[in-house]
């Protein structure tokens, strides 16, 4: 009876460890899959799921898989380098998501965005699609903000290329210095021509 009892407890914690990525985690009948009750999660139907590289434990809550997770360390005799490579993962946008239930209060703009109802659920309307499973946004919105999040990661790389590689001080500074000087002694050739042409009129009206 011992063993059978020890073998019941073992299993239920290996249960408990276990992180399954299909899991449900809850339902989205009325409320939808709010992300700060259920992690990052979206309505298929009428269940919360994770999304792609997220499982739960408690089937409550949604937490990064560990199985998405690489480390690459390498030993060598003298040095130790420790390299984490982490991937930064995109919530995926949803076309024809089901958003809510307009069972009793429609699908309303200022909640779910542009969203129909068909057979009791609010689904994203064509052309549009949702990250949180409570929104619709428009597709090419979604593909927009992704294109800015990447530009502002080039700008930030090329602006720390710039800093550790940059153009050095004295040089920047010789040129402003030429600048102004050019602008100065341009401004000083334009006057000097001027005053000439005025004495050359003033002259031959005298005569």
């Amino acid at each position: 009876l011992r063993i059978f009892l020890a073998s019941v407890v073992v299993a239920c914690v290996a249960a408990q460890d276990t992180c399954n990525p299909n899991a449900v985690v809850g339902h989205c009948v009325l409320t939808g899959c709010f992300e700060w009750k259920h992690g990052p999660a979206y309505c298929d139907g009428l269940h919360c799921f994770c999304e792609s590289g997220f499982c739960s434990r408690d089937q409550r809550t949604c937490v990064p898989d560990p199985a998405t997770t690489t480390t690459t360390t390498t030993n060598t005799t003298t040095t130790t380098t420790t390299t984490k490579t982490s991937a930064t993962i995109t919530h995926a946008c949803h076309p024809a998501a089901v958003v809510g239930h307009c069972v009793i209060t429609g699908c309303w703009y200022t909640k779910h965005g542009w969203a129909h109802c068909h057979d009791g659920q609010c689904i994203c309307d064509s052309g549009y699609c949702s990250t949180d499973g409570l929104t619709c946004v428009a597709e090419n919105t979604y593909t927009l903000m992704n294109e800015v999040d990447s530009g502002e990661e080039t700008s930030s790389l090329s602006e720390s290329l710039v800093q550790g590689e940059g153009v050095p001080i004295w040089l920047f500074v010789a040129c402003v210095v030429a600048g102004a000087t050019a602008t100065l002694v341009l401004v000083f050739l334009v006057v000097r021509r001027r005053e000439r042409h005025q004495l050359a009129e003033h002259l031959l009206h005298g005569h």
